[in-house]
C-alpha cells in the first residue's frame, strides 16, 4: 500500500514538474532553441501543440518524422500529450515564411511521444 502511494506521489510530482517546465517553454521558446526538452500540452491537429486546450496564443508547431507521424495521427484532436524533442526556430508565426500547417514561430522536432 505504501509503495503504491509513493508511486502515485512521484507520478503526480513528475506531471506537475512537466507542466511548469512546459509553461516556461511555451512562454519563451526562443530561450530553448537547440535544446532537448519535454513539452506537454494539447494537440491541435497533427501540426501544432497548445499549452492549454483552446488557447491558440501559446503553442509550438510540431516537426515529426515519418516513423512517429502515424502515432500522432491516431491521437485525437485536443488530446493531451507529452512530446520529447529539440526546439527549433521555423519562422511561421511572423509571416516571414509561408507555412501551410504550422502556426508558430518555434517548433519542437519530436523524437519521442511520451
Amino acid at each position: 500500500m505504501i509503495a503504491a502511494w509513493a508511486a502515485l506521489l512521484v507520478g503526480t510530482s513528475c506531471a506537475t514538474a512537466r507542466q511548469s517546465e512546459s509553461a516556461a517553454i511555451f512562454a519563451s521558446p526562443s530561450k530553448y532553441v537547440d535544446q532537448h526538452v519535454v513539452v506537454c500540452g494539447y494537440l491541435s491537429g497533427v501540426s501544432n501543440i497548445l499549452q492549454t486546450r483552446g488557447d491558440v496564443d501559446k503553442g509550438l508547431s510540431i516537426l515529426i518524422g515519418e516513423e512517429l507521424a502515424p502515432r500522432v495521427r491516431r491521437l485525437s484532436q485536443r488530446t493531451r500529450a507529452c512530446l520529447r524533442g529539440k526546439i527549433e526556430h521555423v519562422g511561421c508565426g511572423s509571416g516571414s515564411v509561408i507555412c501551410t500547417d504550422w502556426a508558430y514561430e518555434y517548433a519542437i522536432r519530436v523524437n519521442r511521444i511520451l
